[in-house]
């Protein structure tokens, strides 16, 4: 459900930056209008809501010392070189 929604909002925000259109359209914003200032800022584009995501890095997976944490669970650092729009709810 949640690569559905993901696609939902890139098909989103290839249309709402003009990405997408062919070499001879214009785009309908321009790239740099379209990126975020804060984490967590809102952007609502043909009626989805979208959250800014901005460059950095994050820890992902469960510590050793987590309940129920199943021994295939490692941590991870994982990284984003610029930062992206997300669905904020769930598309279905």
């Amino acid at each position: 459900m949640v690569r559905a929604a993901l696609v939902s909002v890139i098909a989103v925000l290839s249309v709402s930056t003009g990405l997408g259109n062919g070499p001879q359209s214009k785009p309908v914003h321009s790239t740099a209008a379209f990126l975020g200032e804060r984490a967590g800022q809102d952007r609502t584009v043909e009626a989805i809501v979208l959250s800014w995501c901005p460059a950095g890095s994050f820890t992902i997976g469960s510590p050793r010392t987590e309940l129920e944490r199943r021994p295939d669970e490692h941590r991870a650092r994982a990284s984003f070189l610029t930062g992206f729009w997300i669905g904020k709810y769930e598309i279905t």
